[in-house]
């Protein structure tokens, strides 16, 4: 997926508020300082809201055909077909909603929104609970300021921070924290390859962080390989697990 694909995910996500909160946060940043994404940003609502304008317009065009040749003949009270075609009229209209219906549930069951909504409602940035930070850190050193813009959520500061510092220390929380840095970027390719390298003591949040990182890919095969080893365990990690696995099912 090239960047300009990810916009437009991220645009029809944020539209849609199917994005975590932080996500939602990333993309007002970008909107303010990026015209470009600005414009892209309202070229896809007015799509999205002619499309959906154009739905309308067709479905009450039909009900209105339907209303237009079943009147003059509802009118005919008391007569045989006066009692019939109130039902014919009722099972139109019925049958239009229930087409409704079904479109509107084919799109929210799809792969891709049952996606944004699990890793909606279940990614959460991992807090710092390595390095203290301080809110003046001009003087201090490169893993400090690291995780200085790690704890205020400034991930495009936070990521060549922690890059540079892991040619120097390349150590497993530091690696971890820098795969969640990458995902709240949404280089999710690169996320899953540092992620999957962590082991030690942050191996259950790591594998967890990338069971997420799957489902938000669609890869639910890979997804539901990860959740099982957390739902056998008894960390924190396990109930969520076992949470997500049904909702796969």
């Amino acid at each position: 997926m090239n960047d300009q694909e990810r916009d437009l995910e991220l645009l029809d996500g944020f539209l849609s508020d199917l994005l975590s909160d932080a996500e939602m946060d990333k993309v007002r940043t970008r909107l303010e300082v990026e015209p470009a994404l600005r414009v892209i940003k309202d070229e896809l609502l007015q799509l999205k809201s002619g499309i959906e304008a154009a739905g309308k317009k067709n479905l009450m065009e039909k009900m209105n055909r339907w209303d237009s040749n079943v009147n003059p003949l509802i009118s005919e009270k008391g007569t045989e077909l006066g009692n019939v075609i109130p039902w014919r009229a009722y099972i139109g209209w019925a049958a239009l909603l229930v087409v409704g219906f079904f479109s509107i549930f084919s799109w929210y069951t799809s792969d891709g929104q049952k996606a944004k909504r699990l890793y909606g409602s279940y990614f959460k940035v991992y807090d710092n609970i390595m390095v203290p930070t301080q809110r003046d850190m001009s003087d201090e050193g490169l893993k400090q300021r690291a995780f200085y813009h790690y704890d205020l959520r400034e991930y495009q500061e936070a990521r060549p921070l922690f890059e540079q510092l892991l040619t120097v220390d390349n150590g497993e929380y530091i690696r971890f924290y820098y795969g969640i840095v990458l995902m709240a970027l949404e280089d999710r390719e690169k996320a899953e390859s540092v992620l999957s390298s962590v082991d030690s003591d942050f191996t259950l949040q790591a594998n967890w962080y990338r069971a997420l990182n799957a489902i938000r890919q669609k890869d639910f095969l890979k997804a539901k390989e990860l959740l099982r080893k957390l739902e056998e365990g008894e960390s924190s990690y396990s109930n969520n697990a076992k949470e997500i696995l049904k909702k796969l099912d």
